[in-house]
């Protein structure tokens, strides 16, 4: 399996399972890619073929009070730099061989790579269902209060398990 940066790969066959993520593939992939509204790294068998699976990531300002207060204490009153991954995704045909968990650990990898650079405070994830969201917490990813479709992991603590 090869993870690319989108360009134009063919998500026309594209079916994971789940609507809302079938359609942003189908319709709206593409545009935000071309919006810079996001970048997309997808999953496919051969270079430049067919997409099997893709996560979406961008930079978010997150409001700190919506963070547990041992963080939030720790951090100024206005929003704080993080990425945001806003969608993960594998086609059916490929589920339960692990791309999703291969997906997540590049993305973590690109989240480091990222924060070299410009500050990014954690990844932020807002998982589409409950599945998705206990998938995300076997990985170190804990909810936001208030929210339980919408989880973190702090780069420090990315660092910390991607240099283990």
């Amino acid at each position: 399996m090869i993870i690319e940066p989108y360009a134009s790969h063919d998500r026309s066959a594209f079916d994971c399972g789940h609507p809302d993520l079938n359609t942003y593939a189908a319709r709206h992939l593409g545009q935000y890619e071309r919006n810079r509204l996001a970048k997309h790294w997808v999953a496919v068998e051969q270079p430049n073929g067919p997409i099997t699976g893709f996560y979406a990531i961008s930079q978010h300002a997150l409001d700190t009070q919506s963070l547990p207060h041992r963080i939030r204490k720790r951090l100024p009153r206005h929003p704080v730099p993080c990425s945001l991954l806003g969608r993960l995704a594998v086609d059916r045909r490929h589920q339960g061989r692990h791309l999703g968990e291969i997906l997540l650990f590049h993305a973590f990898s690109t989240v480091l790579r990222a924060s070299r650079e410009i500050g990014t405070f954690a990844l932020i994830v807002d998982a589409v269902d409950d599945n998705a969201a206990n998938f995300y917490t076997r990985y170190g990813l804990v909810p936001l209060e208030h929210n339980p479709l919408r989880l973190m992991i702090l780069t420090q603590t990315l660092l910390q398990h991607m240099t283990a």
